[in-house]
């Protein structure tokens, strides 16, 4: 035979495996397959359905990023706004066994205070006395006014309430501002 002869093959004499393989491939043609157009339909429905599923998470999440911000912004502003000083702070020895301390705050600032704590240390022996927390009926201080935060509230032991010793008296806001008041029990 010569180079340009045609070569014609007769399907049954071909290997086995190739005819396994072409009858797959016929099988496959005549299964119908998706169209096109459903296809594309059905990709674009995906791939909607994730953006906005995207958006909606960036979204909730940058609202309240920014909620979160605006607050952090406002209540810093607050807190420069917020100025209260302690202006004396007076001793009682009740009785043998329990003593106190009046403390007297004045809100000195633009805006009303909420006092939160008071913090007491004995600054002749370095040790720490006690910390009283404040209700909010206890520690509001509006623009102005004075408050007088009672020895009843801040009660404390005899035994560490000394005559002569100095004590330091830090009272604390809601909005992180504090001030320090030193004061010699006599």
């Amino acid at each position: 035979m010569d180079r340009h002869t045609a070569y014609t093959y007769d399907r049954n004499a071909l290997p086995r495996s190739l005819q396994a393989r072409g009858a797959a491939r016929a099988r496959r043609r005549e299964r119908g397959a998706i169209s096109e157009v459903v296809s594309t339909l059905m990709l674009v429905a995906i791939v909607v359905a994730l953006g906005v599923l995207a958006f909606t998470f960036g979204s909730s999440g940058l609202s309240s990023l920014t909620g979160n911000f605006t607050n952090l912004i406002t209540n810093q502003g607050n807190a420069v706004d917020e100025h209260f000083v302690v202006e004396q702070v007076t001793f009682t020895f009740s009785t043998p066994t329990t003593g106190g301390a009046d403390v007297y705050v004045r809100n000195v600032g633009t805006i009303a205070s909420t006092l939160v704590s008071v913090y007491i240390v004995d600054q002749t022996t370095g040790a720490f006395v006690a910390q009283f927390p404040l209700t909010t009926a206890q520690g509001t201080l509006d623009a102005g006014t004075v408050l007088d935060i009672s020895h009843t509230i801040l009660a404390f032991p005899s035994s560490t309430l000394a005559h002569g010793h100095s004590y330091s008296f830090t009272v604390t806001s809601n909005l992180g501002n504090s001030v320090t008041f030193d004061a010699k029990a006599t």
